[in-house]
């Protein structure tokens, strides 16, 4: 005889069993991943950005600064109301934390191996347990059904 409730108990802990398995798997090959790019492949993490500043029409562009000062000029000569000084000044305020940020590329590489790490601790944090406790479960079903056949 079909047990409709036995089965969809039965789908469920294996369904969870499973989730939890890849959140775990995916958890250690990003920290594997992290432990490679760290220590074997350090190269793996250089990376070349080519920024290309937008240029208005006619408009020659020398550096970075050129557009940086322009913009600041901008700011007091442009027609762009308080929305768009304010969010012109925001820009300002973003493009000099992130000059700071690149200027030390060995701070931001740490902060991103520090974020990836702890993303993959937490996925092993959250799929053991899942796993687990679905798989024991499986288990301790498995024994019950065998002794009462």
């Amino acid at each position: 005889m079909f047990d409709a409730k036995s089965f969809i108990r039965t789908v469920y802990l294996y369904l969870f069993s499973l989730v939890g398995l890849f959140i775990l798997i995916f958890g250690f090959i990003g920290l594997i991943k992290l432990g490679l790019t760290t220590w074997v492949f350090p190269e793996a993490e250089n990376y070349s950005y080519d920024v290309r500043p937008i240029m208005l029409p006619g408009e020659k562009l020398n550096d970075e600064s050129d557009l940086v000062t322009g913009l600041e000029n901008c700011k007091e000569t442009c027609d762009l109301g308080p929305e768009g000084e304010e969010a012109l000044s925001e820009w300002l305020i973003d493009y000099r934390e992130w000059k700071e940020a690149s200027d030390n590329p060995k701070d931001e590489l740490k902060h991103r191996r520090q974020r990836q790490a702890s993303d993959n601790f937490a996925m092993i944090i959250v799929g053991l347990p899942l796993y687990l406790f679905h798989w024991t479960t499986i288990k301790k079903d498995t024994k019950k059904k065998k002794i009462q056949t």
